[in-house]
């Protein structure tokens, strides 16, 4: 598969996860196995913003790009969860963190002393967001680990296992969080080749597809 194809099986995965938590609100069992089929998008998007780090001729250009669109789905964001502005923000802002975190981790420029206190920073900012640190530095990891999709693997089975203990939320969805490992086979097959389509729909759907479920979340709740 190429990138086009694995990056819209992560969307249509995140889309149903989005739709299973509007349905959460009747607490009944399905919803669950829609949380599950959507573990698989994380990963996915970490892995694509560390490709993305590796192929690009202008990381400042990419960097801003991910935070033009961090600040936009940040207002989607809070719309779908119905939150203030102030309290959370969405997964977009720590990936946008990671391309500033692998080009700070790659840099000859900077001592290792010096690369700690940005590195520090950004651990901090990315706290107050959708899967937290783990967006932060998984990016990262998988840069690291390159040269090995095994290692790659690891990384991501890892995360899974430490989702489960970060994440605030109710004993049973705590443990769907291991269902991220469903991604390693999917990227298993990702051929290194970017495919047909409009990199821009990527960008747009997420913010455009959360302001949707928001709205329909609340004329649901109203007809509750």
């Amino acid at each position: 598969m190429n990138a086009t194809e694995t990056k819209k099986i992560a969307i249509f995965a995140m889309t149903i996860d989005h739709i299973a938590w509007i349905f959460h609100l009747n607490n009944g069992p399905l919803p669950y196995f829609g949380h599950v089929f959507g573990r698989i998008t994380a990963p996915i998007m970490w892995f694509f913003v560390s490709e993305g780090c590796y192929y690009t001729k202008d990381w400042k250009g990419y960097f801003l790009r991910m935070l033009v669109f961090a600040i936009i789905s940040h207002f989607a964001y809070c719309c779908y969860e119905g939150i203030p502005l102030w309290y959370q923000t969405s997964v977009m802002w720590p990936l946008a963190l990671s391309v500033l975190l692998i080009n700070i981790c790659k840099s000859e420029k900077l001592p290792t002393l010096l690369k700690m206190l940005p590195v520090i920073l950004l651990v901090l900012c990315s706290i107050p967001s959708d899967w937290g640190v783990l967006a932060l530095i998984m990016p990262a990891i998988l840069y690291k680990c390159r040269h090995s999709f095994k290692l790659q693997a690891v990384a991501i089975i890892f995360s899974s296992i430490t989702a489960v203990f970060l994440t605030d939320a109710p004993f049973p969805y705590r443990i769907i969080q291991l269902f991220a490992v469903l991604s390693i086979p999917i990227l298993a097959n990702y051929n290194n080749e970017r495919g047909d389509g409009n990199k821009w729909f990527f960008y747009i759907y997420y913010p455009l597809h959360l302001v949707v479920l928001g709205v329909y979340k609340r004329i649901l709740i109203s007809l509750i």
